[in-house]
């Protein structure tokens, strides 16, 4: 038999799908107790928290009767979530055990898989989504954790999961599919619905800043290169995956026999995260820069300037349009090797037409003024969502969400019925 137990989305239908019975178990302290004596220090952690007796916010999911606008406080900004600085669960539970230096990162993430297998026992499977489009609880938690080896993440997203299942009769179920549900819709959604939208021309004018008062009052030279795009190509007039050279472009290092092609500035990021416009998701951006700094341990001096950075070169590389596409779609991504500014090409799927023969990818700058090359952190975000999205099959249903009920972003409120029906 299956359950259906609605939470309602502001603008669509986001449910949880249970299977067969709740079942209550002691799951988390029986892992505790066969805890092996590698995992000493992470069990003396764990049952220090345990003995306090921490209290999280749990989530109660509204009956299936609940009208959509006493759902919208799901997302409300008012609502903490164990993710965010913003819960005092995060800062009692899962920041206490990112810190703590006496447990080794291998262990956090050893135990945080343990606690997933509460979802592989009989009945306890449970699955979110949006009106008939299902992502596993299980196959999201343990994708996260996949990326968060590429993003740098590794201790935010084990402890949250670890932190979850404390003190919890259920195992940590609840809360655990609460995680999951923050992260599909606060920080992979977002994400993904950024690439989605119409990219709009960038320009170093834009907020005002001190520094950007100090690069007014002296005037960059006309020959320098300003835009986004423009620093871009000055770096390299060539596809950073095919090399083709930029049509039209009649560099003194350009063979004779060069091919040439259109070329697009491709951002790893899109600035469009940092707004939020367009999405046609209400969901806090705070919240998702929040999540986003620790899932990709972001250094304090990027983070104090993420936004600005976003439109910065380092945030950028040159692509064919149809390289660019597939980029901007998760097909692929950059994946680091152990040489500086070189980079593997991983495809996703099936999709590897437009990138045949082509597996890595090299950044160096030849231009006249010094151009900075891609930094490796943007390219490695890019690449760890790449990963959750496909291993967990989030993409799909996202991509197929968009497609069904959404509009340059945005969707119609006469649709808004039949998604709950």
């Amino acid at each position: 038999m299956i359950n259906y137990v609605n939470l309602v989305h502001p603008k669509a239908k986001f449910s949880i799908q249970q299977h067969g019975h709740n079942t209550v178990c002691a799951q988390a302290s029986k892992r505790l107790n066969n805890t092996q004596a590698p995992h000493r220090p992470l069990r003396a952690v764990i049952l220090a928290a345990l003995e306090l007796n921490l209290s999280t916010s749990s989530r109660q999911a509204p009956n299936m009767a609940e009208h959509l606008s006493d759902a919208e406080n799901h997302f409300d900004s008012s609502q903490t979530s164990i993710l965010t600085r913003s819960s005092q669960a995060f800062n009692t539970q899962v920041l206490p055990l990112m810190r703590d230096i006496s447990v080794e990162t291998a262990d956090l993430m050893r135990e945080a898989r343990a606690a997933l297998g509460i979802f592989k026992l009989p009945g306890n499977d449970r699955q979110i989504g949006v009106h008939e489009h299902w992502i596993d609880v299980y196959r999201l938690l343990d994708a996260m954790l996949e990326g968060a080896k590429i993003s740098g993440g590794e201790r935010y997203t084990a402890s949250v999961i670890i932190a979850a299942t404390i003190n919890k009769n259920d195992g940590g179920i609840k809360q655990l599919v609460s995680v999951a549900q923050d992260w599909l819709f606060r920080l992979l959604w977002p994400i993904v619905i950024a690439f989605k939208s119409k990219e709009e021309p960038t320009s170093d004018f834009t907020t005002p800043t001190i520094r950007d008062s100090e690069v007014l009052a002296n005037p960059v030279p006309k020959n320098r290169p300003s835009s986004f795009h423009d620093k871009i190509i000055e770096r390299r007039h060539q596809c950073a995956m095919s090399h083709l050279w930029e049509r039209g472009y009649k560099g003194e290092e350009v063979p004779q026999n060069a091919k040439y092609s259109f070329l697009e500035a491709t951002h790893f990021l899109r600035r469009s995260i940092m707004s939020g416009e367009g999405t046609g998701v209400k969901y806090e951006l705070p919240a998702t820069l929040d999540m986003l700094s620790h899932y990709a341990a972001l250094p304090k001096d990027l983070l104090d300037d993420f936004s600005a950075q976003l439109d910065a070169p380092e945030n950028g590389m040159m692509l064919r349009p149809d390289l660019h596409q597939a980029y901007d779609h998760f097909w692929f991504c950059l994946l680091a090797t152990e040489e500086t500014n070189v980079y593997t090409i991983r495809w996703f799927g099936d999709i590897v037409d437009a990138g045949v023969g082509f597996s890595e990818v090299r950044f160096t700058d030849h231009s006249r003024h010094g151009i900075p090359l891609p930094n490796p952190k943007f390219i490695a975000i890019q690449a760890a969502i790449a990963h959750v999205l496909h291993l967990s099959g989030a993409g799909e249903v996202i991509d197929a969400v968009i497609d069904r009920f959404f509009r340059d972003g945005v969707v119609p409120a006469g649709r808004i019925t039949d998604m709950m029906t």
